[in-house]
């Protein structure tokens, strides 16, 4: 009777670390994508991968300034914004910035507003610079 309990607490006690290690941490949702970056608004690559802002960026592209356009990821008020912007640096212009889901941010938001930010796309004017 002794064996028996001590095979049902061993196996108890395996199965239990088992399924323990097999769940993970809560830090696996924000694993790293394959080119290493970090997933952006839940995806990689979200140039690609997030259809409204493929749209936005095609969109860019076929205006009079598209060969100058930028694209940020950035963090305004913990969240994470997308940010276009122009290489230009003669010219005046306004950001244009967005939230992870395509809202359009009122244009009181400045640059200086953004932390953490980084290029992720640019056209074909632009050298990039960070």
């Amino acid at each position: 009777m002794v064996k028996i309990q001590f095979i049902l607490r061993s196996l108890a006690v395996l199965l239990f670390s088992a399924a323990v290690f097999a769940c993970g941490s809560d830090d696996d949702s924000k694993s790293s994508c394959d080119d290493g970056s970090d997933p952006v608004c839940g995806v990689c690559n979200p140039v690609e991968n997030l259809g409204w802002l493929r749209d936005k960026i095609a969109e860019a592209k076929n205006g009079p300034m598209g060969n100058m356009i930028t694209l940020y990821t950035g963090t305004y008020e913990n969240q994470t914004v997308f940010v276009q912007g122009l290489c230009c640096a003669s010219c005046l212009w306004i950001p244009i910035v967005w939230t992870c889901d395509g809202h359009k941010l009122d244009d009181s938001v400045t640059l200086q507003s953004i932390t953490d930010q980084k290029l992720i796309w640019h056209g074909g004017d632009c050298q990039p610079y960070d």
